[in-house]
């Protein structure tokens, strides 16, 4: 049985090497270069305590190792909140929250100041609700906080992409 696995790892191996595929995130090479152009993104403040947050998750995502780079491009982010129950008690009480965000965001070239690439994207979480006040604002937090990580992750993933795709913007 793990020779069969071997066998289909390797299958695997040699198909994505025959049809291009490379790490977005490796190491050497390209990916350098596409480190240095994520590095040179300036995250644009984003307004709210959660948009605080997210404009440091995209500033440490894009730039991990802190790299000094020339500012080539600013990335602009507009978050929506929306939150509400999402199932209830018998007493008509609600026993579940959603809470949903979306995020729009457009990424600028800093030489001329054109939108080079943009777009949405939306990431939701859900707690349950509690009869503790404090443990309900935790629990929405948490949920906020998770939400704005997926958004961030996301949203870094398509600059990533989009940057790979275009050396030359």
């Amino acid at each position: 049985m793990s020779s069969l696995r071997l066998i289909a790892a390797s299958a695997v191996c040699l198909t994505t090497a025959g049809c291009g595929f490379q790490p977005l995130y490796g190491e050497g090479g390209a990916s350098d270069a596409l480190a240095t152009r994520l590095a040179s993104i300036r995250v644009a403040q984003i307004s709210e305590r959660f948009g605080q947050v997210m404009t440091n998750t995209l500033h440490d995502g894009l730039n991990p190792h802190a790299m000094q780079v020339p500012i080539a491009y600013q990335l602009e982010v507009a978050l929506r909140e929306t939150t509400g129950p999402y199932a209830t008690r018998a007493d008509g009480t609600p026993s579940r929250a959603s809470l949903a965000l979306s995020a729009t965001w457009t990424l600028r070239n800093m030489t001329n100041n054109a939108v080079v690439t943009g777009g949405s994207t939306k990431a939701s979480a859900g707690y349950d609700v509690l009869d503790n006040d404090y443990a309900n604002v935790v629990s929405g937090n948490s949920g906020e906080l998770r939400a704005v990580r997926d958004l961030s992750d996301q949203i870094e993933t398509s600059v990533a992409v989009y940057l790979q795709a275009h050396p030359k913007t």
